[in-house]
């Protein structure tokens, strides 16, 4: 499998996690896979504030970035 094909499959799989765990209407998935695919899951969640998506989803993201702050440390630009 090359690395374009693995990165390929990391973003579907992100994508299909998010919209299982948060579950954006159609126009919010389209945002976030746009997002993802052109950017990367960090810029994601840097930016979440900034995202055209409804506040509830905004919630969602954030409380999801809070969990994976607290198991893998920070997120944000430079973090470890």
């Amino acid at each position: 499998m090359s690395n374009i094909t693995k990165v390929t499959k990391v973003s579907d799989d992100f994508l299909a996690l998010i919209t299982w765990l948060t579950k954006p209407n159609d126009e919010e998935i389209r945002v976030i896979k746009g997002i993802v695919k052109n950017e990367g899951v960090r810029a994601l969640f840097i930016n979440i504030t900034s995202l055209q998506v409804s506040n509830e989803l905004k919630s969602k993201l954030i409380d999801l970035k809070n969990v994976i702050i607290a198991f893998d440390g920070d997120i944000s630009e430079g973090g470890e």
